[in-house]
């Protein structure tokens, strides 16, 4: 007997390709392993699922096996004893495959489904979700290839180097074989302290690190061209290339060709995580370094924060599961695209086609290189919000474009995979009341952006001196963080607002707690429960 792969879904026969993905991804949160580690059975569940999905979103397998469902409810099957099964599989043959090809699913939902006609140019959001497919197996993950560069100028006396030096000790201990450790030291010159190499000697790695002291000022386009070159010398293969700066301090002069490294860094495939410990760094430089390598900063309160830094980005290099991802948008008609902002698994503006006055500058193509994606369990592991300014006068059933996602899978040996969707939208005369109701995870979206945007926006008043400019905003920004349940850093927001309404400027270390508290509102979120 054939299984009854619409049941199993708990769908009914003739059903869209759109509520099969979309029965899918929910059991696929409900069922997941990771989402159930003390259930035996989970993996078996999961990968039954996982089966009938590979067959009903195919539609070649999907034709073929309603074709035999029919001759088996009809009573002319072939006779054989081995029941037949779609592609020519048997269901253990077909969980295998499925265990052998993770993927990523794209998902896109529009703020609107449905809308009025409207007699002027009007503004629609996409969200667009890269989400995990995998049998719950234990994946093969890849090498490293990672560098750190480290500022040991003198204002990283003391504690702070301590702490990095315990923070490279245990890194070292965590070390797979087939990792590769550089590790740059710089102040007013770079020196690479251990070279990429591989088959590194553990012991001969922590002598290394004992000769670590502090000395001179602060260069950091040194340290990230010697970490460039060490990083580079493995860079291509099927390995995770990164590179981790941690700093303290402003750079001497050198912001330009900071930023002209992290573009190499980009067109090497090689990503730069950039850590600012305590409140004396540009924190625009290294959001700048970090977003053109396709990663991202943060702010590390004090020395203590450290170790817990370096191993939380090291998990999510190890989970890296697509690489090279590129995310492409082509609108059709009068749409266009205004903006595009990462939402998962931080905040980064990765787009902005023209100022909101200046419609005729938008764009109706991109092509956004995303870099690596790392997950860790069912959850979405990319999610971008798209900005598209739709014409005014559309009635209809209107094509918006397509969007399409295309990666690497280099530890399933698996290249140039693709998925698309074609975005649609209907213009009716009286659109329903429910029509206008934003979907949940789009309104999160919307929610998690405006509220980063507002408080970055009152920093820039707050230093022009409008402190009561500073203040509204931040207080708006409090109540969009208190819509999605971020409540710490709502109350956060507020007590800098009223600090502003009694002309009192937020010390540095509060309003960049709330600035990359709300940029990392997953990882923060997550940190909190």
């Amino acid at each position: 007997m054939l299984p009854d792969y619409y049941a199993i879904l708990g769908l009914q026969y003739g059903v869209s390709q759109e509520e099969i993905k979309q029965a899918f991804r929910a059991l696929a949160r409900q069922y997941h392993p990771d989402v159930m580690p003390g259930n035996p059975k989970a993996n078996e569940q999961f990968r039954t699922i996982y089966e009938a999905y590979q067959v009903l979103s195919s539609a070649e397998l999907r034709k073929e096996y309603d074709q035999m469902q029919a001759q088996q409810h009809n009573g002319t099957s072939d006779g054989h004893t081995q029941t037949k099964h779609p592609g020519g599989a048997a269901p253990q043959a077909n969980s295998a495959r499925a265990s052998a090809t993770p993927s990523l699913e794209l998902s896109c939902t529009l703020s609107q489904k449905q809308a009025p006609i409207y007699h002027e140019e009007r503004l629609l959001y996409l969200l667009s979700e890269l989400i995990p497919v995998a049998d719950g197996a234990v994946m093969e993950t890849l090498p490293l290839n990672l560098c750190l560069a480290i500022d040991r100028s003198s204002s990283m006396r003391g504690e702070k180097l301590r702490a990095i030096k315990n923070a490279l000790r245990s890194l070292i201990g965590h070390l797979q074989p087939e990792d590769i450790l550089s590790i740059v030291a710089f102040d007013n010159r770079a020196e690479v302290m251990v070279r990429a190499e591989a088959q590194q000697l553990p012991e001969v790695l922590i002598g290394a690190i004992e000769r670590l002291m502090e000395r001179g000022g602060t260069k950091i386009s040194l340290g990230l061209e010697a970490a460039l070159e060490e990083v580079g010398r493995y860079a291509g293969q099927p390995i995770v290339s990164h590179i981790i700066l941690l700093t303290d301090g402003e750079t001497l002069a050198d912001e330009e060709h900071c930023l002209e490294l992290a573009l190499k860094a980009h067109e090497q495939s090689i990503s730069i995580t950039a850590l600012g410990i305590g409140t004396e760094w540009n924190d625009e430089l290294l959001d700048h370094i970090a977003a053109i390598s396709d990663s991202s900063a943060d702010y590390l309160a004090s020395s203590n924060d450290i170790l817990a830094a370096l191993n939380e980005r090291i998990e999510t290099l190890r989970n890296t599961l697509a690489t090279n991802v590129r995310l492409s948008m082509a609108l059709e008609g009068g749409a266009r695209l205004r903006r595009v902002t990462r939402v998962i698994p931080d905040i980064s503006e990765l787009m902005d086609a023209a100022p909101a006055d200046q419609h005729w500058m938008m764009t109706r193509d991109a092509q956004l290189d995303l870099g690596n994606v790392a997950t860790s369990g069912p959850d979405c592991a990319l999610a971008l919000l798209w900005e598209i300014i739709l014409p005014a006068n559309v009635s209809g059933h209107y094509v918006l474009g397509q969007i399409e996602a295309q990666y690497d899978i280099p530890s399933a040996k698996l290249l140039d995979l693709r998925r698309s969707e074609r975005i649609t939208i209907d213009f009716v005369e009286a659109a329903p009341p429910t029509s206008q109701v934003i979907p949940p995870r789009v309104k999160e979206a919307i929610e998690y952006v405006t509220a980063y945007r507002i408080q970055n926006k009152a920093r820039e008043l707050a230093q022009q001196g409008d402190h009561k400019g500073a203040s509204k905003l931040l207080h708006t920004a409090s109540l969009r963080l208190r819509a999605v349940a971020q409540d710490d850093l709502a109350k956060e927001a507020q007590a800098q607002a009223q600090q502003l309404l009694k002309q009192q400027a937020p010390d540095r270390a509060a309003a960049l707690k709330l600035k990359y508290g709300a940029k990392h509102h997953r990882a923060h979120q997550q940190r909190q429960q």
